[in-house]
Formats: structure tokens, sequence, C-alpha cells
């Protein structure tokens, strides 16, 4: 997915120096690894392509990290940022508002006239059958993570050992408790007994938000940012390969398969192997020579700084590419042929982005 905006732009577009390209370079990588996991057309026996799938995972938590690295680490201007959650919203409710047009016109779905339902779908999160908008829970998560950033900017300024407690109750509830289910699930039935359902425990979670997940990533990039030094130079290799291969068993677990067979895995974004994962693609994007390297600032500059749009133009974008060009290579389907169609995606919701920025009155969905 995509951080929140950034409208901070020069005459041509492209943001100015002093940003941190790290964070770009991983935001980049990241908003691939989006578009490869929506476009999926791989080959279900393949180990390789599940391997891709489940590493796709660590795409939203590191834009949420990435989001709370950048936010912890500037002085907390209420103003300035009750500014950036209105602005947020109503960047929401306009790529709703384009999506509502773009299918309505391509596939002839929309509201039947009812300017009700219209509004309700632009402003209210709605959904209409057919408009494939469930892409936004993403913006619907960062809203929810904005809105108490605040408090855990103060906690975090005044008290370390308040923000170590809300972590641990953040990782309590979602990684630990999601994790210990599976434990029991699968200890239950070696032992032939019925399985006790432990996730009603979250009912007594002081943060019992549909996204408190992605709290914890947040506070994860301030973190992370400070002190990933500490790590050792081996770490995000072996964080990586721990995170995936934590996944691997957890998809063989829920489905029996370790190739990619159209299943997906139950929760990604909740266990402790995905949060692995994404710590160490963090970590391994700290310490990529992205300001040294022409090729990789390059990179991080022009797609690192575009992943909203990127973001909110891709399934149009498939929308209309698949059904045509993709389609004609659907016989060598595998995670080759689909990244290269991610990386044409990418490429073309650039060009999009480019454009969009020239635009005064739109320049702010980009």
């Amino acid at each position: 997915m995509a951080s929140a905006p950034d409208h901070t732009h020069d005459s041509r577009g492209i943001r100015p120096a002093g940003r941190n390209l790290s964070l770009d370079f991983l935001k980049g990588i990241s908003i691939i690894l989006v578009v490869f996991f929506h476009n999926i057309r791989l080959n279900p026996d393949s180990f390789a392509d599940s391997l891709w799938t489940l590493a796709c995972h660590a795409a939203v938590p590191c834009f949420f990290m990435a989001s709370g690295a950048v936010f912890f680490a500037r002085p907390l201007n209420l103003r300035h940022h009750a500014a950036r959650i209105i602005r947020t919203y109503f960047v929401l409710a306009a790529w709703r508002a384009v999506y509502l047009l773009f299918y309505g016109v391509f596939l002839s779905i929309g509201t039947g006239g009812s300017l009700r339902a219209a509004l309700s779908f632009i402003f209210f999160f709605q959904r209409i059958e057919g408009i494939p908008v469930d892409l936004f829970w993403f913006m619907e998560a960062l809203l929810v993570v904005l809105m108490v950033a605040p408090l855990l900017h103060l906690c975090r300024e005044h008290s370390r050992p308040v923000i170590l407690y809300i972590m641990a109750v953040l990782f309590l509830f979602n990684q630990l408790l999601t994790d210990g289910q599976l434990l029991i699930t699968e200890l239950c039935g070696l032992m032939g007994k019925n399985v006790l359902n432990v996730t009603t425990f979250a009912q007594i979670s002081p943060f019992n938000l549909n996204h408190s997940n992605y709290l914890l990533y947040f506070l994860l990039g301030a973190e992370l940012t400070e002190r990933g030094e500490r790590f050792g130079k081996a770490a995000p290799g072996i964080m990586m390969v721990l995170g995936l291969s934590g996944l691997v068993v957890i998809k063989y677990l829920q489905s029996g398969l370790l190739v990619w067979g159209n299943t997906h895995i139950v929760s990604g974004y909740y266990w402790i192997s995905t949060m692995v994962l994404s710590c160490g693609l963090f970590l391994f994007a700290q310490r990529i020579p992205a300001a040294s390297s022409a090729p990789l600032r390059w990179f991080s500059r022009v797609v690192g700084t575009s992943t909203m749009g990127i973001f909110c133009m891709h399934l149009p974008i498939m929308a209309i590419l698949g059904g045509r060009l993709f389609v004609l290579f659907d016989p060598w389907n595998g995670w080759v042929v689909n990244l290269a169609e991610a990386l044409l995606i990418t490429a073309i919701a650039c060009v999009g982005v480019f454009l969009g920025r020239k635009i005064p009155l739109i320049r702010q969905m980009f």
C-alpha cells in the first residue's frame, strides 16, 4: 500500500532533497510487492510462487513503519496533524469517486442513479457490488492510526516505558493471540480434543479497534529507526529468512500446501512471522546506500515518493490490461511474468502520478 501523502514537491513534481531515501526505497519496494500481490497470475504448482505471495505480506507493515519513522522524528504540531487527517480523508473520498466513475463507465457498474448511494459510497465507506474498493481498507486504517498518533507521540516524548507497555499490549492482543490460537488448534487436533477458542480474550484489549495491529507497526518504525544500528549486519537477512520460513509453516498448517495452490494464508498481517519478516526488510532498507547510488536514488525518488498514486491507480490499470494484454501471457504465468506485469503497472502509474501532480486541482490526490 501507500503511506500518507506528503505534498512537498518542486515545480517539476519531484520531492526536494533532504528526504530519507532509505524509507523511500522501502516504500518503492513495498508498493511493487502490493501490485504483485493484487495481480496474482501465478503457477499454482510452484513453491517459489508461494514464497513470493508470502513475502508480499511484509509490504503493508513496512508502509506503516515508514510512516511511523517519519512521524515520530518530527515535533508534534497538532494543527498540521489535524489538517493531515482531514486531507487524507478527502483524498480517500476523491479516489472513491474516481473508482465510482471509472467502473461506471468501464464496466457499467454504478448506483442506479441514486445520489444517496453515491454519497454513501464516496464519503461513508459503503460498498457497491463489483467496484473493488476493499483495497482502501489501508487508508481507513491509516486514518485510525493518524487519529491516535498524537497521543502516542506525547507518550513517546515523556515516558518510554509507557510506549513499551503499549507496544507489549498491542503485541499480546494481535500477534501473540493469533499465533497462540494456531498453536492451540494444532495441539488440540493432535490430542483429539475440541479446539479451545482463545481469540475471545481480545475483548478486554484496551485497543480493541479494527486496525489496532497497525499502531504497533507504526511504533516499530520509530523504534527500529532509532535503534536499528544495534542489530548486527546479518540481522536483516536472518530476520527475513526466519519470517518467511515461519509463514511457509503457517500456510502448511492452514492449508496443507507448500506450493501456491491459489491459496492465501489467513490473517496474513497478524503473525509474528510477518512482523519478523517486515522488520528484517525495514532494517535491510535502512542499510541500502540509496543516496550514493544513482539507480537506487532514482528509484527511491520516482517510485518511492509516488506510492499513494500507484496504490490508488493500480487496480484500474489492471482492469484495463488484464483482459487485453496480460491474458496473452497466461500459458507462462508464474512469479517472473507476474513481477514483469507488476513493474509495468507500476511504471504506468508513475507516469499517471507525474501528470497528476501537474494539475493543481487534483495534485493533492498524488
